[in-house]
């Protein structure tokens, strides 16, 4: 199927702001589920002048909209079920998606819509769910029993063996891989939020999630500004491998400059500090990367399931899972 479908934008700057995280994701979901029900109709006006600037002028005219509106009617059909919805924070907007089926055709459709802080829509799109990267880990279960990697309560950012839940599930080697944050009450960050210290992730210590041997530690890299990833510098940023044997490769990214307190060749027991949460490498805003691979290099193996041990998912003690994208995680 063609991706006809899209709409398109994410104009998500640091507007002039000064609160942090002024539109609540209860607010959120409600008016997407409006817009988007509207949408379906034909009707635009309301979220036509709820949109941003920006989105109106990537749009050109209203009635180009309301056409794309009939040519996704036409190409798509009815909605008919739901399977996913929710709403994520960012740095100044909330992210509605719903993964949805449509009559007309086959596959699973994601629909998305973005509001910054004054509530205006600042991103809209529907696009067919993509595939993830082929693996013949599937079923694999890890001889190395891991832990949680930091400590106290996270979100689980991307997570899960879908791209709907998880964006790198696209990729090999990052096939189940996690992007983890801090968050209170829906929100990432205090204060303003517009630099990497306001996040409550940002320092946070990155604890080994496993016993084994540290195989790279790199920490030579600046923490980003927010939203603006140095482009310049490894996607990784300061990092950690540690090689836990049985060919189980820990890879932990993204670690505050100056943080990390292990060399190549150290040996670490769980729970041992390793570093700090930071903003290096390809990261808009500051949290834990970490997935588990069959090398020691980034980018080059493939990637295996993390069963985590003795945790609590959205309250719920866990004794062996795999956590997903929207679920709040203790480590116990």
């Amino acid at each position: 199927m063609k991706s006809f479908l899209i709409c398109i934008l994410a104009v998500m700057g640091l507007a002039n702001t000064v609160v942090a995280q002024a539109y609540s994701s209860d607010t959120a979901m409600t008016k997407a589920r409006k817009y988007i029900a509207e949408f379906y109709k034909g009707q635009t006006d309301e979220l036509w002048k709820d949109m941003t600037p920006e989105m109106q002028a990537a749009l050109k005219t209203q009635a180009d909209f309301t056409n794309f509106s009939g040519q996704a009617k036409s190409q798509l059909g009815q909605e008919t079920s739901i399977e996913n919805e929710r709403v994520m924070p960012g740095p100044h907007f909330q992210i509605y998606t719903r993964l949805v089926h449509f009559s007309q055709v086959p596959m699973p459709i994601e629909v998305s819509m973005t509001f910054d802080d004054q509530g205006k829509v600042a991103g809209f799109f529907i696009r067919p769910e993509a595939n993830p990267a082929e693996s013949k880990y599937l079923d694999y279960k890890d001889k190395t029993s891991f832990s949680f990697p930091l400590q106290g309560t996270w979100l689980i950012y991307q997570g899960g063996r879908s791209t709907y839940d998880n964006y790198h599930a696209a990729a090999p080697d990052q096939r189940f891989a996690y992007d983890i944050v801090g968050a209170r009450d829906g929100k990432l960050y205090a204060n303003n939020g517009d630099k990497a210290e306001d996040y409550f992730c940002f320092g946070q210590p990155v604890i080994s999630p496993a016993n084994g041997t540290v195989a790279v530690a790199i920490d030579q890299y600046d923490d980003n500004p927010l939203l603006k990833p140095i482009q310049a510098n490894p996607a990784y940023g300061n990092s950690v491998v540690i090689d836990h044997g049985d060919g189980e490769f820990s890879m932990l990214a993204h670690l505050k400059r100056g943080s990390v307190k292990v060399k190549a060749g150290d040996k670490v027991k769980v729970g041992q500090e390793l570093a700090q949460c930071g903003n290096s490498g390809n990261s808009p805003f500051p949290h834990l990367h970490y997935h588990v691979q069959t090398t020691s290099q980034w980018f080059k193996g493939e990637g295996l399931p993390i069963q985590f041990h003795d945790y609590v998912a959205d309250g719920k003690p866990v004794s062996v899972g795999e956590p997903v994208r929207g679920q709040v995680v203790q480590s116990k």
